[in-house]
């Protein structure tokens, strides 16, 4: 309400037009009370008014994200669809410095870098935030003067949201016993930090200059000698700038994929690494490859299957993440060079439940990750002989949860299983005494 009538008075000197959205979130029972103040507040002052009704809570389902995500999401699609039916160029949005500092904290508190702690900006595109100067009590201040009335959402009177909390308990705190002006103050180190956010950002457009030999939608080159030049800094800020072109969803990319895509350019040898939705990283001698679009079958948390590609040579390497965040680490090992050739190693090996080594010599086929399948078995030690067991009747055995069945991964040589992760490996595979090439496979939860 504040926005709307420091707009009214600049309207003339900006030689702007103004029309008002207002989004009913489909949350709280008094919320129709809400949109009718704002319609008759618009009737009065003659502007344009659309009314946006949506489901949050049906739509945070559908996009499988929490509530206050999901009410982002619903108001942004509401401005986009207002900009298109009145022909607008701008959307000014009320976010205030208490609204900034929030955000600083919120995303400091999930593990941000320096963007993220710029908080909210001024200006993103055609999006403009006014009253960022100002902090909340000054906004409610001018109304108060002014003799204007507003309405409260009841829900912020609550701790049901994160932001609600931090608002509500961390900041009062801080201001009572730690810095009165800590709004301020952070909004002035905001502003600090985009502005070396700001210089960061060119200084590694111009390292993607030199070091990108190769650039489109679906994969970039990466010259190995011309990277390996820039400050660590600017090494993973360049990536993540890269495989944020390449992933549809950039929340998805962390510094746990960049630390691994990283290894790309220091380790020795054919070493390939596997990242959510459909990227793949390849170390091909001077060069490092991001490509996307590799599987086509790697989507769904609940049915994946992803192949392993072959290993040649001793230290070769490959990496495999999974959609829920886990990863498979594959590496080749030569017995002689690498392994002691001592009898009790080699029975001892398969209690580490997550790592475990298998006879390369004996895997004939392409190997794959997956979730189990009808047909699959393993093999394990009888009485008298090596049997197979369906792997059906395995986790029946071993009494895994139903629910938990479908998650675990599955490492396959076509139905034949060679590790149920975290469980137990195949006999067949087993590492002996005249096993020459050694495959280890580390599961990282």
């Amino acid at each position: 309400i504040c926005l709307l009538f420091v707009l009214l008075e600049l309207r003339e000197s900006l030689g702007i037009e103004l029309c008002v959205v207002h989004v009913n979130h489909g949350i709280r029972n008094d919320a129709g009370e809400d949109a009718d103040y704002v319609a008759n507040l618009c009737s009065e002052h003659k502007l344009e008014f659309m009314l946006e009704e949506i489901s949050v809570l049906k739509l945070a389902e559908s996009l499988h994200v929490g509530t206050e995500e999901a009410g982002r999401v619903a108001r942004y699609q509401a401005f986009a669809k207002a900009c298109e039916k009145y022909k607008c160029n701008k959307v000014a949005v009320a976010h205030n410095s208490n609204d900034r500092a929030e955000t600083m904290l919120f995303n400091l508190f999930r593990g941000t870098g320096l963007k993220g702690m710029t908080g909210i900006p001024p200006v993103r595109d055609n999006i403009v935030r006014p009253l960022l100067c100002l902090e909340r009590c000054e906004i409610e201040e001018y109304l108060r003067l002014r003799g204007i009335l507003y309405k409260q959402d009841s829900t912020n009177d609550t701790d049901d949201y994160t932001r609600n909390r931090i608002r509500r308990n961390i900041i009062p705190y801080v201001k009572e016993y730690i810095a009165d002006g800590c709004i301020g103050n952070m909004c002035r180190a905001a502003d600090i930090f985009a502005e070396e956010e700001d210089y960061l950002k060119g200084q590694t457009l111009d390292a993607m200059r030199e070091c990108v030999v190769l650039l489109n939608q679906d994969a970039v080159d990466i010259s190995v000698e011309r990277f390996q030049q820039y400050h660590p800094v600017i090494r993973k800020r360049l990536l993540l700038m890269l495989l944020k072109q390449l992933s549809p969803r950039q929340q998805d990319i962390g510094a746990v994929h960049i630390e691994d895509i990283l290894t790309l350019f220091t380790l020795d040898g054919n070493r390939q690494i596997h990242l959510p939705y459909q990227i793949r990283g390849v170390r091909s001698y001077d060069k490092v490859r991001l490509e996307r679009g590799y599987r086509q079958n790697e989507g769904m948390q609940s049915d994946y299957d992803i192949e392993v590609p072959k290993l040649y040579s001793a230290g070769d390497e490959h990496t495999i993440f999974l959609p829920d965040g886990s990863k498979f680490i594959f590496m080749l090992l030569e017995k002689s060079r690498m392994i002691p050739e001592n009898q009790a190693f080699f029975q001892n090996i398969s209690e580490n439940m997550y790592t475990k080594w298998f006879d390369y010599d004996k895997i004939l086929k392409w190997l794959r990750v997956r979730t189990r399948q009808t047909g699959d078995y393993l093999t394990i030690r009888g009485t008298e002989s090596i049997q197979h067991k369906k792997l059906k009747d395995y986790m029946v055995t071993e009494k895994i949860p139903k629910e938990e069945r479908e998650r675990i991964p599955v490492l396959a040589e076509e139905d034949h299983v060679l590790w149920l992760a975290g469980y137990r490996i195949s006999e067949y595979y087993k590492v002996t005494i005249n096993t020459e090439k050694i495959l280890q496979v580390r599961w990282e939860k």
